[in-house]
C-alpha cells in the first residue's frame, strides 16, 4: 500500500516541480517551512513533557533529569550534525536528476547512525566528571546515571529518524516527518504518565520511567518512519535499502563534510559552557535569569532554524541542477523572511522581557536581571537570523569547514574574552556578560554573511556523476 504522495523529480511540497527559471514563491517556501517549525518545536515540547512529569517527583529527580539530559545532548550534537550533513548529498543528487543515488547515500549514512551508539557509550564515560562538577548528591547522581544509561540506547533510532527526515526534507517534503515526530511526542507523554507515576497498571519507575518512555517513543518513531517509507514508492524510486556494504570512498566523503558540521555544533556548546561559567561568577541570580531567557526564547527561535533547513534544501537541489544563481536568489529570499521575523521578535523581547519573566518567576531580582537578558537578545535578533540561516544554508552546499572554524574562533576570541571583561567592567555585570554574547553573534553573523556573499559555495559540489564514482 502506497502511504506517501507521489514522487516528483525536483519535488517541492505536494510533488510540484521546482521552477526552472525563477525562485520558489513565498507561499511555497512557507508551506515547506511551517511543518519544519512544528517538527523542531516538538523537541522542546518533548523536553517539557519529561520535566512536567519528573517534576512531580521532587527537586532531586528534576535536577538529575537536567544534568543527564544536558550530558546526553552534548554528546549527541556531533552525531546529529554529522547525520544532518546528509542534506547536501541527498538534495544535490536529487536536484541533479539522479534519484537512484539517494539510496546509496542513505545506506552509507545508516552505518554512521549505527556507529553512534558505541561512540556515545564511550563519551558517556565522562559522566562521573560531570557529576563532580555539578556537585550532585550521591542519590541524585545515581538517578541521573541510570537515566543516562537507558537513554543512550535510543541513539541509533534517533539518528535513523533524523536521517530519513532529512531524506524527505531534501526532496522538498516536510509534512510526513512532522507527523511522525508529533506521534512520538504524544506516545512519550502517555508513557511518562504510566511509567513515571505508575498509572495504567504499569510500574512506578520514577526518573527511569521517563528514560524508558523516551526510548520507546523514539524506537516507535523510527520504525514508523522507515516502515512507511519502504512501503511506498520511495523505496523503488530512490533504490533505498536499510544497509549496504560499507563504501570507504563514500564514507570518507561523508565524514569530510559531516564532521566539520558536527564539530561546529560541539564547539558552540563548549563556548556556551564557558559563557555560563563566567556568568556563574556573578551569582545564582544571574545564572537563573540567563537560563530562563534562553529557555523562554528557545521555541521562538525555531522558525529561524526551520528557515535555514529550507534554504539548505533549496540550495542543494538548485546546485545539483546546475542553477547556482537560483540557489543564491532563493537563499536571499529566505534570509530576508527570517530577518523580518526575528527582527520583529526583538520588539516584545525588548519591551516585555520582565513581564514575560514575571509570569513564571516570583523572585524580583531574577525578573529584573532577566529583563536585561531579554534586551540583549532583542539587540542581536537580526544578526542571529543571519548566522542561523547562513550557517545551515552553507551546509546544503557542502561548505561546513569555514562555519566550524568561525564558530570556534568567535567563541574563543570574541564571546569569552568580551564576556569576561565586560561582566567585570560594567554594572550590573549581567549586562556586560550579555553584551559579550551580542558581540559573538554579531561577529559570527557578519563572517558567515561575507562567506555567503563571496559565492565560493556556488561552485561547490559534494556529488559526482555516477560514472566517476
Amino acid at each position: 500500500m502506497n502511504t506517501l504522495p507521489p514522487v516528483a523529480l525536483d519535488g517541492a511540497p505536494g510533488g510540484d516541480a521546482l521552477p526552472r527559471d525563477r525562485p520558489p514563491p513565498y507561499r511555497e517556501i512557507l508551506g515547506f517551512t511551517m511543518p519544519l517549525v512544528a517538527t523542531l518545536s516538538s523537541v522542546a515540547v518533548n523536553n517539557l513533557v519529561d520535566a512536567a512529569f519528573v517534576g512531580q517527583l521532587g527537586a532531586g529527580p528534576l535536577a538529575a533529569l537536567a544534568i543527564a539530559n544536558f550530558t546526553y545532548i552534548s554528546g549527541m550534537l556531533v552525531l546529529l550534525g554529522l547525520t544532518r550533513s546528509s542534506m547536501a548529498f541527498l538534495s544535490q543528487s536529487f536536484g541533479a536528476g539522479h534519484p537512484e543515488r539517494l539510496g546509496d547515500w542513505v545506506a552509507q549514512y545508516q552505518w554512521l547512525a549505527l556507529a553512534g551508539l558505541p561512540i556515545l557509550l564511550v563519551l558517556m564515560q565522562a559522566f562521573p566528571w560531570v557529576v563532580r562538577l555539578a556537585d550532585l548528591s550521591p542519590a541524585t547522581a545515581a538517578e541521573a546515571q541510570r537515566f543516562l544509561w537507558i537513554r543512550v540506547w535510543e541513539v541509533p533510532f534517533t539518528l535513523t529518524s533524523v536521517l530519513y527526515g532529512t531524506l524527505y526534507n531534501a526532496t522538498g517534503r516536510s509534512v510526513f516527518p512532522m507527523t511522525v515526530q508529533w506521534c512520538a511526542v504524544a506516545l512519550n507523554g502517555v508513557l511518562n504518565y504510566g511509567l513515571v507515576l505508575g498509572h495504567f497498571g504499569l510500574p512506578r519507575l520514577g526518573l527511569a520511567g521517563s528514560a524508558y518512555s523516551t526510548l520507546i517513543a523514539q524506537m516507535t518513531g523510527a520504525f514508523i518512519m522507515t516502515g512507511a517509507t519502504y512501503a511506498s514508492e520511495f523505496r523503488h524510486t530512490y533504490r533505498l535499502r536499510l544497509l549496504d556494504w560499507p563504501d570507504l570512498h563514500s564514507l570518507k566523503r561523508l565524514l569530510k563534510v559531516g564532521l566539520p558540521q558536527g564539530m561546529g555544533d560541539g564547539l558552540e556548546i563548549l563556548s556556551f559552557l564557558g559563557f555560563f561559567a563566567i556568568v556563574g561568577q556573578l551569582g545564582e541570580t544571574a545564572v537563573a535569569a540567563s537560563n530562563f531567557g534562553l529557555q523562554a526564547t528557545h521555541v521562538l527561535f525555531m522558525p529561524g532554524v526551520a528557515m535555514g533547513i529550507a534554504a539548505a534544501s533549496y540550495v542543494g537541489r538548485y546546485l545539483g541542477r546546475g542553477a547556482p544563481a537560483l540557489a543564491r536568489i532563493t537563499a536571499h529570499r529566505i534570509l530576508g523572511m527570517t530577518i523580518t521575523y526575528m527582527g520583529l521578535l526583538g520588539i516584545p523581547l525588548w519591551f516585555y522581557g520582565e513581564t514575560i519573566t514575571g509570569w513564571f518567576i516570583a523572585d524580583p531580582d531574577v525578573v529584573r536581571q532577566a529583563g536585561w537578558v531579554f534586551k540583549a537578545m532583542a539587540v542581536y535578533q537580526v544578526f542571529d537570523a543571519v548566522g542561523i540561516v547562513l550557517r545551515i544554508t552553507l551546509s546544503g552546499a557542502g561548505d561546513t569547514r569555514f562555519p566550524m572554524a568561525m564558530v570556534g574562533l568567535c567563541g574563543v576570541f570574541v564571546m569569552l574574552p568580551l564576556t569576561w571583561f565586560l561582566s567585570r567592567g560594567m554594572q550590573p555585570g549581567i549586562v556586560g556578560a550579555w553584551l559579550g554574547m551580542v558581540g559573538y553573534i554579531f561577529a559570527l553573523g557578519m563572517l558567515l554573511l561575507w562567506r555567503f556573499e563571496c559565492g565560493a559555495w556556488m561552485r561547490m559540489s559534494v556529488i559526482q556523476p555516477p560514472a566517476q564514482e
